[in-house]
This record gives C-alpha cells, sequence and structure tokens, in this order.
C-alpha cells in the first residue's frame, strides 16, 4: 500500500511563484477512502500552484478512469474522468474551512496534503446514475444475461393493489 505522505506538497521553503506538481492514482490510492462509488481507477493529476505571501491557490486537473458499478447491471466498468477544481489556502491562526473552495492552513505549518482534495474531485466527478455507455451502434453494453433478466421481470408486470386503490382515488377529481 502506497504511503498518503505521497501526496504532501511542501511549500514553507518556497518563494512566492508557480510550481507544478504530478500526482498517478491507482487503486493502492482508492484503499485509503472506503466508498462504494469508486473502487479503483487510473488517473493522472497535475496540480498547479500559486505560492503567494499570505495563501497558496491550487489548480487540479485530474484525468482517467475509474471503476464503477454500473446501477443496471452490477458489473464493474471504467467511466472517464476529467475534472478542472480550485482549492485557495489562506495562512491563518486556527484551520478552517470556509467554503468548498477556500480553506484556512495554520502558518505554522510547512506542508498541504492533496490527497483528500483529490479523492473529493473524482467522487464528484461522478455522475448520481452510472450505466455503461451504449456501443457505436446505440446498443447497451451491460451484461446480457441482467439486461434479460431485468427484462423478464418488467414483463411479469403486475401492478401493486396499493397504488391501483391510489388510481381510483386520483379518477374521482
Amino acid at each position: 500500500m502506497r504511503n498518503i505522505k505521497e501526496f504532501d506538497i511542501e511549500f514553507s521553503g518556497l518563494k512566492t511563484g508557480l510550481y507544478s506538481f504530478d500526482f498517478e492514482i491507482d487503486n493502492t490510492f482508492f484503499d485509503f477512502f472506503k466508498n462504494e462509488d469508486a473502487q479503483d481507477g487510473s488517473l493522472k493529476v497535475h496540480v498547479d500552484m500559486d505560492r503567494q505571501e499570505r495563501m497558496l491557490v491550487l489548480d487540479f486537473h485530474i484525468f482517467g478512469t475509474v471503476k464503477v458499478v454500473c446501477d443496471r447491471c452490477l458489473d464493474l466498468f471504467d467511466f472517464p474522468v476529467e475534472s478542472r477544481q480550485q482549492i485557495i489556502a489562506k495562512f491563518g491562526d486556527e484551520e478552517a474551512e470556509e467554503d468548498e473552495t477556500l480553506i484556512v492552513i495554520n502558518e505554522k505549518q510547512h506542508k498541504i496534503n492533496v490527497a483528500q482534495f483529490i479523492y473529493e474531485f473524482i467522487i464528484l466527478a461522478l455522475p448520481i446514475q452510472k450505466i455503461h455507455p451504449d456501443d457505436e451502434n446505440g446498443n447497451p453494453t451491460c451484461d446480457p444475461s441482467m439486461l434479460q433478466k431485468l427484462e423478464e421481470l418488467q414483463n411479469q408486470g403486475g401492478t401493486d393493489s396499493r397504488w391501483d386503490a391510489l388510481k381510483k382515488l386520483k379518477d374521482k377529481d
């Protein structure tokens, strides 16, 4: 397992100016964060940091693929991810999170770990509903046996008697 300290950016000895950092994300990165939304991945992260006297401006560019579970057939598939985000880290007395893009870090601190930011940006780049993309002919690429089972269940049909009772009430109006 990789060390989460790989995602530390040391800024204390840096003069004001622009600096760039690159990170590789693989399945060991996702082991740090127990979440079912993204279980594995192969991504690259480029961070441009503008070191200023009283703050850091961190611009993230994340691109690659993440393994997710298809909401339709429950198979894993590679979902493409690309995200550009920015975090502003101001120096202050106490650490705080002002909003989703502005944080305050202790002015005595000499490094910032960006792993949590990267993970959150990856998760935010995923859609709520994750389904295998269709092929070039517009056909679903989901597991065919699961699609067949879903269709059979749909065709069994029948309605729930509770809904029928509610429909009768609606029809009275």
